[in-house]
């Protein structure tokens, strides 16, 4: 007899939530019964054009007249991932939350609170680290090929790439790039790092192409339905660079850009004794006893991965009971970081260090 699909719910049913959500959680073997959104029709339309079988105009309403639904993917603004994690937590439901986890390291500890008192589980977004290629990585290093790893670096630089709608507005999403691309690159340098505590956080971010509205780029839904105007300046960063130290020795540089003149470049590298990984291209850089250097390229399973890969996850853990790969406690470390390396740059650049 086959098992009963897991039943989710989305809360908010905005781009993301039609790029990959929808989609990726029917492609893990989920059943999606129900959909949320406060602006007016939204929720109505995306249950229409997805065959979703129920929508309301709140997360509330929805909990309270589908008691069946397992999971809830949280898909709203950072500034609402609080409110609407707990209330979903609350009712029972285990929750994926979206990048960034949530809008603060205070409101993450909220969140993660809740989970642990009512005894349902949390994902925190940065679906990469699911990849093939990522889980690969991380066996790699955990089996010790690269060494003591002593330094770690992750760039993503859009040269033209600015995030639009509510993303260029801190009153919704809390921080720019930061927020955005740089809270999948702090994730992902946590997950493979194993998560070690930061002792000190230093940074700058730029506000340098703030009118810049680029014609084709991530649209909030606002935008992409054609309903709202793109504001004309944006009150976010557009570049961050940040230099964080743990307390395990290991520091790390993370530079996020929305728009830049420069050309575009992603890439994570992290440094060991033994060898250095090119994670882009998944080259090993090391060398043999005698001391001849090697260039070797790792044979990692195709392709970087998609929503799915964190939902098949997910589900597993659900039925199994088990703790998911993206716990509460390293979005709790990967806020603190976000939120230093905004107090930092608050302060032209200040050292912020933590207990």
């Amino acid at each position: 007899m086959s098992e009963v699909p897991i039943r989710v719910a989305i809360a908010g049913a905005g781009t993301i939530a039609n790029m990959t959500h929808i989609e990726g959680w029917r492609d893990a073997g989920a059943e999606v019964i129900a959909v949320a959104d406060t602006s007016p029709g939204r929720a109505q339309r995306f249950a229409a054009k997805w065959k979703v079988p129920s929508a309301f105009e709140s997360v509330e309403a929805m909990l309270t007249a589908v008691p069946e639904i397992d999971v809830v993917s949280v898909c709203v603004p950072p500034f609402a991932h609080r409110d609407v994690a707990i209330a979903c937590l609350e009712a029972g439901k285990h929750i994926y939350l979206e990048k960034p986890s949530a809008a603060n390291e205070a409101e993450m500890v909220e969140i993660n609170d809740t989970a642990h008192r009512v005894g349902k589980l949390i994902m925190t977004g940065s679906h990469s680290v699911y990849s093939p290629n990522l889980q690969a990585v991380k066996r790699y290093i955990e089996a010790g090929n690269l060494g003591e790893i002593y330094f770690a670096k992750s760039v993503s630089n859009r040269r033209r790439g600015t995030a639009r709608g509510w993303f260029r507005q801190s009153q919704y999403g809390v921080g720019g790039v930061g927020m955005d691309t740089g809270s999948h690159s702090v994730d992902r340098m946590l997950f493979l790092l194993g998560s070690p505590k930061p002792v000190s956080v230093t940074a700058r971010t730029y506000i340098k192409f703030g009118s810049y509205i680029p014609d084709r780029s991530y649209k909030a839904a606002d935008i992409a339905e054609g309903i709202a105007a793109d504001v004309p300046e944006a009150d976010v960063e557009d570049m961050l660079v940040a230099f964080v130290q743990f307390e395990n020795g290991i520091t790390a540089i993370f530079e996020n850009t929305w728009a830049v003149n420069i050309e575009g470049v992603n890439g994570t590298w992290i440094y060991g004794t033994k060898a250095g990984l090119s994670l882009g291209d998944g080259m090993v850089y090391s060398e043999t006893p005698d001391r001849v250097l090697t260039d070797t390229k790792l044979s990692f399973p195709s392709g970087w991965g998609k929503h799915t890969d964190a939902f098949v996850s997910f589900i597993d853990c659900i039925r199994e009971n088990k703790e998911t790969q993206s716990p509460g406690e390293r979005g709790i470390i990967a806020m603190r970081i976000l939120d230093a390396i905004y107090a930092s740059a608050a302060q032209g650049g200040k050292q912020i260090c933590f207990d």
